[in-house]
């Protein structure tokens, strides 16, 4: 994600408000995972100039002791052809899909696989996110092991490692990569 490069909270803070660069974070990457639908940027990236990254940021980075935000409404007058209409429409999506953020314990979770540059969590239900295997990988704890480009499973759910799949205890079946075979026969003798 492209960062604002000086980003300066907003002078209108109030004094007991903090700014939480976690939520202003989650703000920049929900809309920057939009794309554009009509016009020369159809189907491109949605990419927060730097003025539309501060108000963001402001907007939704502010918050209150009590953790809502600080800002529920904010006019900005912007001259026309200037980006305001796709920013409205994009804030209007977070607003409306992504305000919710949902913590799943590493302890349910069964396996991730990737497609394309989505990638799936499941637990007891599925979870999508627009991240890369990589990043999530740096999150999870050692009882989860990369058995394919596409999959890292959780050892606690092994139930059976074959030449070319690893099936879960549910009977989800996996594809392992032949390099993957012995280090995930290793790392399931190692954490039980």
């Amino acid at each position: 994600m492209r960062k604002l490069k000086r980003y300066k909270p907003t002078p209108f803070k109030a004094k007991d408000s903090t700014y939480s660069k976690e939520a202003a974070d989650y703000a920049v990457g929900f809309i920057e995972c939009l794309c554009h639908t009509k016009g020369t940027w159809a189907g491109k990236p949605f990419e927060l100039i730097d003025w539309q990254e501060q108000i963001i940021r402001d907007v939704f980075g502010t918050l209150k002791p009590n953790g809502y935000r600080q800002f529920n409404t904010a006019y900005i007058e912007i001259p026309k052809k200037m980006g305001k209409s796709e920013l409205a429409a994009a804030v209007a999506l977070l607003l409306t899909c992504g305000s919710a953020t949902t913590r799943v314990p590493l302890h349910e979770i069964r396996y991730l696989e990737v497609l394309r540059n989505y990638v799936t969590v499941h637990a007891d239900e599925k979870y999508t996110v627009k991240r890369t295997l990589k990043e999530l990988e740096g999150e999870l704890d050692e009882s989860f092991y990369k058995i394919h480009r596409s999959y890292i499973v959780n050892l606690r759910f092994v139930k059976q490692v074959a030449r070319t799949d690893v099936t879960l205890k549910d009977g989800t079946r996996l594809p392992l990569s032949g390099r993957a075979y012995e280090g995930v026969n290793r790392a399931l003798i190692a954490y039980f």
